[in-house]
C-alpha cells in the first residue's frame, strides 16, 4: 500500500495517530475491510473478497483526498 493508502485508511477507522511505521498487513488487512462493512469482532472470520473489493475502492478516494488536503501537521 502506499503511504497515502494506508495512513488514511488507519486514520480514518482507527481515530488513532499514526504509527511510525506502516502496520503489518495482518493487522491492517481487518482495518481496512471495516471501510467495506467487515465488523473485526475476534469471533469473526477473515474478511472476504467483497468487503476487501468495496474497502479498497474507498481507500482510493481516501488516499486521494489525503494526498490534496494532508499537511505534515498531526
Amino acid at each position: 500500500f502506499t503511504e497515502s493508502e494506508w495512513k488514511s485508511v488507519w486514520r480514518i477507522v482507527t481515530r488513532k495517530k499514526l504509527p511510525k511505521t506502516p502496520p503489518p498487513l495482518v493487522k491492517f488487512i481487518p482495518v481496512l475491510a471495516e471501510l467495506g462493512g467487515y465488523n473485526n469482532r475476534n469471533s469473526d472470520t477473515p474478511p472476504g473478497p467483497k468487503p476487501l473489493w468495496i474497502a479498497i475502492r474507498r481507500m482510493h478516494d481516501f488516499a486521494q483526498a489525503w494526498e490534496v488536503f494532508h499537511t505534515d501537521e498531526e
